[in-house]
C-alpha cells in the first residue's frame, strides 16, 4: 500500500472526526461538509449532498443548540455512522460552514445541463478517445497571446494532429501517466460505494489527476488505491481518523 493513504484510513469501529453545517432531516442529524449543498423547498429542507450521518447515543446531548452551525464532530465511526456518545465530542468551529444554499425549483435538468456542453471538434474528439490527448486547454496571460496547451501521453500524436490547426500557439505538455491508468482508478472507484463525486483535474503542475470525494478511506480501498501512484489521485475524505 502507498504510505500516503495510511495516515487517512478509517475503519469500522475507529475513532474518527468531520465537520461541516449541522442540519437535521426528519430524524437524523448531518454533518454537511464545507464544498457540500442543501436543497430546500417551501423552507424547508429536502436533499443534500453527501452527508456524514450522526449518531447521538447519550440522549441528554442537545443538538438543537448546535444546528444551523459548523460543527466539529468525534467519535467511533460504525456502521457509516459517527457515534456520539459525550456532549464534547461536539464542538462549534470558528470559521462558518462553506455549505451552498440552494432551492429545489432552481435546479438544472439534465436536458438543459446537456445543452451547456460544447462538443469538441472530430480532431480533437478521437485524440482523447484514443487516449493519446488527454485534455486541451486556452490559457491567456491578458497581452493577447493566446496559446493552446494539450496535454499529450503521445506528444508526437498530437504534435501531428493539431500543428496544423493551431502552429506556433500550440504547447505541448508530456503526461507522466496514460488515459489507461486513469481509467484503472476510476474502474477501481466506480467499484465502491464510499464515493461522493469523482471526475478529473488538471493541478498546478500541468499534471492530470482524478479528484475524487470518498466518505471515508477503509483499508481494502487504500490497498486497492496503493497500486497506483499518489500524486495521480487528489482524495478528499468527509471523514478522516481523529
Amino acid at each position: 500500500m502507498s504510505s500516503s493513504w495510511l495516515p487517512l484510513v478509517v475503519d469500522e469501529g475507529q475513532l474518527a472526526r468531520a465537520e461541516g453545517l449541522l442540519i437535521r432531516l426528519g430524524r437524523a442529524a448531518l454533518l454537511i461538509p464545507d464544498g457540500g449543498t442543501v436543497v430546500t423547498a417551501d423552507s424547508q429542507i429536502v436533499a443534500t449532498s453527501t452527508p456524514v450521518e450522526l449518531r447521538v447515543v447519550d440522549s441528554s446531548i442537545d443538538l438543537d443548540r448546535l444546528e444551523n452551525q459548523a460543527v466539529v464532530a468525534q467519535g467511533a465511526w460504525t456502521d457509516r455512522t459517527l457515534a456520539i456518545d459525550d456532549a464534547s465530542s461536539l464542538t462549534v468551529r470558528p470559521e462558518a460552514a462553506a455549505v451552498a444554499r440552494r432551492d429545489a425549483s432552481s435546479s438544472f435538468t439534465g436536458q438543459a445541463l446537456h445543452k451547456q456542453l460544447q462538443r469538441r471538434p472530430p480532431v480533437e474528439r478521437s485524440l482523447l478517445e484514443d487516449g493519446h490527448l488527454l485534455d486541451l486547454w486556452t490559457a491567456d496571460r491578458g497581452t493577447g497571446d493566446e496559446r493552446h496547451i494539450a496535454l499529450a501521453t503521445d506528444v508526437a500524436k498530437v504534435r501531428a494532429a493539431l500543428a496544423p490547426l493551431f502552429g506556433e500557439s500550440l504547447v505541448i505538455i508530456e503526461s507522466r501517466w496514460t488515459e489507461g491508468m486513469f481509467r484503472e482508478i476510476e474502474a477501481v472507484l466506480g467499484e465502491s460505494e464510499l464515493v461522493a463525486s469523482s471526475g478529473r483535474e488538471v493541478g498546478a503542475d500541468f499534471q492530470m489527476k482524478v479528484a475524487v470525494t470518498l466518505l471515508h478511506l477503509p483499508t481494502r480501498l487504500a490497498r486497492r488505491l496503493g497500486h497506483f501512484p499518489a500524486e495521480a489521485l487528489a482524495l478528499r475524505l468527509l471523514v478522516i481518523p481523529a
